[in-house]
């Protein structure tokens, strides 16, 4: 769901913009870090390891960034 969200919004504003919003999500859940009490917080739930993306309820940043710019890279 967070992949096709992403690429709406993509289409709705730009790819540029969308992925500018992702790092400032990025930025802003690094900032509050994980033991903050933050609205951020649910962003880094994922990790890097397999054991925890089995439990994940969003893919990382990083992974949504990659595929807004896969599936525009023609177009740019």
């Amino acid at each position: 769901r967070e992949f096709h969200a992403d690429v709406a919004g993509a289409y709705l504003s730009s790819p540029d913009k969308m992925i500018s919003a992702l790092t400032a999500l990025q930025k802003n859940a690094k900032v509050a870090g994980p033991s903050a009490k933050s609205p951020f917080n649910s962003l880094k739930i994922s990790g890097s390891s397999k054991f925890i993306k089995l439990f994940a309820t969003h893919p990382t940043i990083e992974e949504r960034i990659a595929n807004v710019q896969k599936t525009f890279e023609d177009n740019r």
